[in-house]
């Protein structure tokens, strides 16, 4: 990682500004090269991608143009102007539909009216007239049409197409703007055209004039049909509201409200050093936000009149992170150079001189001293003060403060139902007018004053918030006070509760109430807020909040300012709120709180007493700039303040009091009678699982269940997002990654799925487990589903139980045997389900595993216990379901495909026509998605020059490496619905989903088979399963190198593309592949059958041929026990059979399959050289491994009714190096040839032998041949290259007879022993070995003994074997990654044969 000041993050900065530079410029080649290197860091790829869009675009390409600026878009989302920017490349592509769904939910949150334009000319196009209409009303209101003159655009349009009479906008220098429609009977007498009347909000009318007479005197005829007009307005109509009609009918955009200026926004920050190592500075932004946003000049005046005028054209960093755009718009002025006094100090910017967000600041000089930070600490007790008068309550009388500024209508709400409140507490209504503009609102509150119900203060001119709030607490020394927003709504005794909580004990401060918008006591929780409750609704969840909550106080680290009740002795002591450094407010009754604290004063939340809040209004878009800014002035005053928020919201104190407001407002909609319901206990966060119960929960509906979802409070997302590689704040498109740490005391949630406003169902799993069921019992629980259980607290599997109600289990992934979820080791690779041992090795650390707290052997025997106890049990695939039986006691497990998706037809061949083939892969690409396999097979193809192209259609564990290799790219998130189209609009070749373990169904395989294409995929889990079942697909073996994938890729594409390594076997699965397997069509979420071997044909590459139907074959079956102890066997066809026709049932033929009554604990684990575990032919091998105890299989023999004397020939043998357990073969079966002692006498000492030498040849995966001697290990061990074959060469000593070796390959074939140097394994298949034996023969192996040991990929070491012992990982399927081989004398001249 760079640090933000490091010189690589100041060289992107600039390869930025320069990319601007070169694209102005025009040297476009210069530009390419430099946006290719800000696509390599999450910090600058956004730039990166966005310039390269804008460079296809300035060389006539709009097709990469759009595919630039999407994948920008997608990877940051909240980049409104990136948005824009996209959307008007669909507009001129011809893609208007696509834009409305882009930008309607970033109009609201633009700064500029780019979006909303962009918005408005795709709605234009669509014919969306009552969408169109109101948008360009409230852009007309938000931005003059000089400063956005597009807008003026659109509203020509609606007026041209009939839509509208006419348009009127308020532009700069008070004027009125806009156009009618022509009039074909205009002319010269005064009583045609109808009438144009203007009048103000009070209807009194300002202008009325026929139409003709108004137009020959502010009109004039335009070229595009259009009578445009011109109207100056008057000084004293700033800001009014004035009605615009034709005939009564309104003009587009009235009523409008006249302006001075455009309006201009920014904010400025005193940056002092506490040390005093350098001076004080003054630095800040400012901008006119416009369509394109304008630079403006910013002026700061000191109180002697001296004043600097300055541009802000600077730079900005971190604009987004105050809704600004990236420009110029930075400013930095020193006041000690500029020659200002003292004192405070005036900032305004623009030609109105707008005061920016902050202003005005104190400055106390050079070398002056200002504020010094506090550290926030624990809170000092405070001294008992006994029968101190506003403790006691001597003062009954509290004063309710409500500042004035705007928003006439929220005002005006929040005074009645102030006044009309059912509370008997004595108070004092006390307005304070901050000098507001809106005139209506100050005759408003003229009359309430003179009718004597409230106390009118007014400020002669606008002083900002916190002075204001300080007036009104300073009119009534002897009084507590509510600080009260204009834009709230207070209901019932609220004023009563509030003060009991101030007066409960002597060391409270401030009380504050819940709400519906009010950050740390907002009900109801989440970042989302729901629109502000009615005075009605007001009402009615203040009650609720009284009788629930009733008299429950927490303690706050801060007041919050919606509604503050304030102590007066605590106001006394603590002093009043700032005025100056916080501006014209947002953060100042924090910094009140937290003066207060240091004094030993305590902050209380009232639970019982929940106030309505609008939010913001006051401030409007200010708020936004305000709180970027006061929240960092926050921090520097009082270090340690963010991490006290933090603390709190960690412990959610208030957790159980909107729990109890959601359970009640729950009970109030009669749930009880309804109809029952299902739990489904499952993960937080995205991906596959979430789907399903999506999926889940609208069958559960139709069928007439309502469902609820219980969930982890705290768990993270499913699938793993993209990775900043800078300390930088990175435009990125998702959260981090990292999970949040689990808390001491897990926390769930329930889902009411038909109640989304009900988010605060959340328990302390453990603690609170009785409540958690005692509430769902009252929801009518009559069935619990167990989804997933990442995150949950492992009481959630007593739920059920608690509930007397019967569960089912399903399966998802691999997180009840796994503690990794994914069969994925610590070296990010498929493990092979190695022995209980193995995996209790590789997750010894508990940060390798999901709950810390389980190990593999605890979480095993807590799903056979789970699975013991369910209903019913169901898996997507039989390939997932015989994973999970090997770990539970036999039962029976419905299989039931999430989905019913049949593959693509099969698409006429493609012509490459000078391009690259391209290959997509879908979703989440992490580590065990095959990232690395991926990423390797990108820069195999840039390597070799391929012409192959890979597309991630999602994103990656990290993307600018994918783009680095110039033969990667990543469009980014997208939604669901979204999923198809975006893999169609990549008009890909092929997809490959490199999954490194078997997925348990893989949704990824679905898009891509909807998207009609054909997928290739690693030979493992649900995806083999079920291109074996469907065709549409290609299966890879596993662990092939990247260049032999890249080879099959391009082999299935076009065989004729020219490639230089050789292709592996793989298997063809075409689209009118058709396997002769009962109910092999069957695939449907419907379908439903119990566990079975997946079988399936394969052909080599280019074989597109069916099976077609043949006549019932008439087959003989017999069955036979074998009884095996612990170790590994081998089953050999050493003659007979022979190869099937393509889609015929191979007879004769044996399969072997384990027992289904094996003792619990025991595991059987077979690899065959033939899926399935099929023997048909000499040569077919199967391996098995027992352990755990002694194991039954189960072989099966078939053969054709008439042709009995067709047999096959099995050899079965121990392979390991314990003595054989008895076992008993087929029938037809020669007899396993085992090893037998052999007697011997005590022969005569022999002379001393030279030990004999040999040269071992290996070759390694990505390295080729090497050669070693023996006594030196052979390979490249410790660098995860594997050993594909070697050879043994005689040196001295021995003859090239008296050496034999053998190997075992991953694909389940064990060679035969081979001598004379020859080659064992596989070289230049990408297939590793994994295991191996050697042995001496003859009289070399009567005078030494044939010692070696192996070295794995999983970093796994044999212990030492000997004569031909087999050699192997406990791990099934661990690549061998290097051998040592040792000569020792034998100390006396007893020998064993052994044979195998």
């Amino acid at each position: 990682m760079s640090p933000p000041g490091s010189p690589k993050s100041q060289a992107r900065r600039l390869d930025v500004q320069r990319l601007e530079e070169l694209i102005a410029a025009g040297r476009i080649a210069e530009a390419e090269t430099t946006a290719g290197r800000l696509l390599r860091h999450n910090a600058t790829h956004v730039y990166g991608a966005a310039g390269l869009a804008r460079c296809s675009l300035a060389q006539g390409d709009l097709e990469t143009a759009l595919r630039w600026a999407e994948r920008g878009a997608r990877f940051a989302p909240n980049d409104i102007a990136l948005k824009a920017f996209f959307a008007a490349l669909l507009i001129a592509a011809g893609r208007s539909a696509e834009v409305p769904p882009l930008l309607a939910a970033a109009v609201d949150k633009a700064a500029v009216p780019t979006a909303a334009i962009a918005l408005g000319q795709a709605l234009a196009r669509l014919g969306e007239v009552d969408r169109l209409l109101p948008l360009i009303v409230r852009e007309l209101h938000r931005f003059p049409v000089s400063v956005a003159p597009l807008l003026g655009d659109l509203a020509d349009h609606a007026v041209l197409t009939g839509q509208a009479v006419g348009w009127a906008a308020a532009d700069v220098g008070l004027r009125v703007v806009g156009a009618l429609a022509p009039d074909v009977q205009d002319a010269p007498s005064s009583d045609q055209g109808g009438t144009i009347r203007i009048a103000s909000s009070r209807h009194v009318p300002l202008l009325v004039m026929n139409r003709v007479s108004f137009l020959r005197q502010y009109g004039r005829q335009d070229g595009a049909g259009l009578v445009r007009f011109v109207l100056p307005v008057g000084p004293d109509l700033e800001g009014r509201p004035l009605s615009i009609t034709l005939d009564g009918a309104p003009l587009l955009g009235a009523p409008l409200h006249p302006r001075r200026h455009a309006t201009v926004e920014g904010s400025v920050l005193l940056d002092d050093d506490p040390g005093g190592a350098t001076e004080a500075v003054l630095s800040g932004w400012a901008w006119c936000p416009g369509d394109p946003p304008q630079s403006v000049t910013v002026q700061v005046t000191d109180e002697v009149g001296r004043s600097v005028t300055v541009a802000a054209d600077r730079p900005l960093q971190g604009a987004r992170a105050q809704g600004v755009e990236d420009g110029r718009y930075g400013f930095l002025i020193d006041p000690v150079a500029a020659g200002l006094a003292p004192g405070r100090l005036h900032v305004t910017a623009g030609p109105g001189g707008t005061p920016l967000a902050g202003s005005p600041l104190p400055w106390p000089g050079s070398g002056g001293v200002g504020r010094r930070p506090a550290p926030v600490g624990p809170r000092p007790l405070r001294p008992v003060r006994t029968g101190h008068p506003s403790f006691t309550g001597a003062s009954p009388v509290v004063d309710i403060v409500i500042p004035v500024y705007r928003g006439r209508e929220e005002t005006m709400a929040c005074l009645r139902s102030v006044l009309a409140a059912d509370d008997a507490t004595p108070r004092e209504v006390v307005v304070i007018d901050d000098a507001s503009p809106d005139a209506d609102l100050v005759g408003d509150l003229t009359a309430l004053a003179e009718a004597g119900r409230i106390t009118l203060l007014r400020n002669p001119r606008n002083l900002g918030f916190p002075a204001t709030v300080n007036r009104g607490l300073a009119l009534h020394p002897d009084r507590d006070a509510v600080l009260l927003n204009a834009d709230t709504l207070v209901a019932g005794n609220w004023l009563e509760r509030l003060r009991a909580a101030a007066r409960s004990v002597p060391d409270v401060g401030t009380v504050t109430p819940l709400s519906n918008d009010a950050t740390i006591l907002s009900y109801p929780s989440g970042a989302d807020r729901p629109p502000p409750p009615s005075l009605a609704e007001t009402a009615a969840l203040d009650r609720l909040a009284r009788t629930v909550n009733a008299g429950l106080r927490v303690d706050l680290p801060t007041a919050v300012g919606f509604c503050v009740y304030i102590r007066r002795d605590c106001l006394e002591e603590t002093g009043p709120f700032e005025e100056w450094l916080f501006g014209r407010g947002y953060g100042e009754e924090n910094d009140f709180c937290l003066r207060a604290h240091r004094l030993g004063w305590r902050h209380l939340g009232a639970a019982d007493v929940f106030v309505a809040h609008v939010g913001g209004r006051s401030f409007g878009r200010q708020k936004a700039i305000l709180a970027a800014r006061n929240s960092h002035l926050l921090e520097r005053l009082h270090p340690g303040y963010d991490a006290l928020v933090q603390d709190f919201i960690a412990a959610d104190p208030l957790m159980a009091a909107r729990r109890r407001l959601d359970i009640a407002r729950w009970a109030e909609g009669a749930e009880a009678a309804r109809a029952p319901a299902v739990l489904l206990v499952t993960l937080a966060g995205r991906g596959g699982v979430a789907r399903f119960i999506e999926e889940r929960a609208e069958a559960l509906r139709a069928e007439g269940w309502r469902v609820l979802r219980l969930v982890p409070e705290t768990a993270g997302d499913e699938e793993e997002d993209e990775k900043d590689d800078d300390d930088e704040a990175a435009p990125q498109s998702h959260p981090s990654s990292s999970a949040p740490s689990l808390p001491s005391e897990r926390r769930c949630r329930i889902e009411v799925m038909d109640r989304p406003d009900l988010r605060d169902l959340v328990f302390r799993t453990r603690a609170e487990f009785g409540e958690l069921a005692e509430a769902l019992r009252l929801a009518g629980t009559a069935a619990v589903e167990i989804h997933h259980l990442l995150g949950h607290d492992a009481a959630v599997l007593d739920l059920a139980g608690r509930l007397g109600v019967p569960y089912d289990l399903t399966i998802h992934d691999y997180g009840l045997i796994c503690p990794r979820l994914s069969l994925v080791d610590k070296n990010g690779r498929y493990c092979g389900e190695p022995d209980l041992a193995a995996c209790e090795r590789c997750t010894a650390d508990p940060d390798d595993r999901a709950d810390p707290e389980l190990t593999v052997g605890a979480l095993r025997r807590r799903t056979r216990t789970l699975a013991a106890g369910a209903r019913r049990v169901t898996a997507p695939t039989r390939d997932v379901a015989a994973r999970l039986l090997r770990h539970i006691a036999p039962r029976l497990i419905e299989v039931r495909p999430w989905e019913d998706v049949a593959p693509p037809p099969a698409r006429p061949p493609r012509h490459r026509n000078g391009r690259r083939w391209r290959v997509c892969t879908i979703g989440a690409v992490g580590i065990q998605k095959g990232y690395e396999v991926l990423l390797a097979c990108a820069r195999d193809a840039a390597a070799r020059g391929l012409p192959l192209e890979f597309v991630v259609v999602g994103f990656s564990e990290d993307d600018p490496p994918l783009f680095e290799t110039g033969h990667g790219f990543v469009t980014g998130r997208f939604s669901e619905e979204e999923a198809v189209a975006l893999v169609r609009a990549q008009e890909a070749d092929i997809a490959f989903l490199p999954s490194i373990s078997p997925e348990t169904w893989c949704y990824a395989l679905s898009t891509a088979w909807k998207a009609e294409l054909e997928v290739v995929a690693f030979d493992l889990g649900a995806m083999s399963e079920r291109i074996r079942r469907k065709g549409g697909g290609h299966l890879l073996p596993p662990l092939l190198e990247a260049a032999t994938i890249n080879d099959a890729l391009l082999g299935i594409l076009d065989a004729h593309t020219p490639h230089g390594v050789a292709i592996g076997q793989f298997s063809s699965f075409r689209s009118d592949y058709k396997p002769s397997i009962p109910g092999a069509d069957s695939d449907g979420p419907n379908a439903c059958c119990s566990i079975s071997q997946s079988r399936g044909g394969s052909s080599m590459i280019g074989s597109v041929a069916s099976a077609e139907a043949q006549q019932p074959t008439q087959i003989k079956a017999t069955a036979q026990t074998l009884s095996l102890l612990p170790g590994f066997y081998s089953l050999i066809v050493t003659s007979g059979g022979g190869t099937a026709a393509a889609g015929e049932f191979p007879l004769p033929s044996v399969q072997l399959a384990a027992s289904p009554n094996n003792h619990p604990g025991t595991t059987v684990e077979m690899i065959g050289s033939v899926p399935g575990n099929w023997l048909s032919k000499q040569g077919d091998t199967i391996i098995i491994k027992v352990s755990g105890g002694p194991a039954a299989l189960i072989l099966s023999s078939y053969k054709h009714i008439e042709r009995q004397n067709a047999l096959l020939s099995l050899q079965f043998a121990r392979i390991d190096d314990t003595p054989a357990a008895s076992a008993s073969a087929a029938p037809q079966a020669a007899p396993a040839m085992a090893s037998a002692p052999v007697q011997s006498t005590q022969a005569p000492t022999a002379p001393p032998a030279a030990r004999p030498r040999t040269e071992i040849l290996a070759h390694i995966q990505r390295q080729g041949d090497l050669r070693f001697a023996d006594s030196n290990w052979a390979g490249a061990v410790g660098q995860r290259l594997w050993i594909e074959a070697f050879s043994i060469t005689p040196v001295d000593g021995i003859t090239p007879e008296d050496i034999e070796y053998k190997g075992l390959t991953a694909n389940g074939w064990e060679t035969p022993w081979i001598s004379g140097a020859g080659m064992c394994g596989s070289r230049g298949l990408g297939t590793p070995l994994v295991g191996f034996s050697i042995r001496l023969r003859g009289a070399a192996a009567e005078r030494f003994d044939c010692v070696y040991e192996g070295a794995f990929v999983s970093g796994y070491r044999s212990p030492a074997g000997q004569n031909g012992s087999p050699c192997r990982s406990d791990a099934i399927g661990d690549a061998l990654e290097g051998f040592l081989l040792r000569f020792v004398e034998k100390q006396t001249g007893a020998a064993q044969t052994r044979s195998s």
